[in-house]
């Protein structure tokens, strides 16, 4: 199954992540999953490794029509629609310590506007991280009630 949206992101996001490191000299790697725990993960679009190996900072890359694409960049910050997403980021990887929001629009018709970088860093977000951590908690709990009862 894939959507529109699914396919130009799939197009797009590799030509995102060529302007990202030669914008930013960054080495990215690819990780494909990343466990919490044994109920709570993530699959990150790109990974930034320090030298010590340790995850440095992480890249979400997103490839938006220009309608939200200028939306987005308009506000500067990560839209609605992906702030669970990017607290995921943090709520799993307990030592990223920021992460860069990337935006690519090909079609813009302001052509230094068509990659856009909102960083995040874990400080803006530490209350919302922590409030998702106990709600994945508090649901995982029912969970567990609610498989034992089936099973009684």
């Amino acid at each position: 199954f894939s959507t529109s949206a699914m396919q130009r992101w799939k197009e797009l996001e590799p030509i995102a992540k060529a302007y990202y490191v030669d914008k930013t000299w960054e080495k990215v790697e690819e990780v494909w999953f990343i466990k919490k725990n044994d109920y709570v993960g993530l699959s990150p679009d790109w990974i930034i490794f320090s030298e010590d190996g340790k995850i440095k900072k992480a890249l979400e890359i997103k490839c938006p029509w220009t309608k939200k694409f200028t939306k987005y960049i308009l506000e500067n910050k990560i839209p609605e629609e992906y702030k669970y997403q990017v607290i995921m980021y943090f709520l799993v990887i307990s030592e990223l310590g920021e992460l860069d929001f990337v935006l690519y629009n090909p079609d813009f018709y302001i052509k230094e506007k068509r990659f856009f970088i909102i960083n995040v860093k874990r400080s803006e977000l530490e209350a919302e991280i922590y409030k998702a951590e106990v709600k994945i908690e508090l649901f995982r709990k029912k969970w567990v009630e609610n498989i034992k009862n089936l099973l009684k």
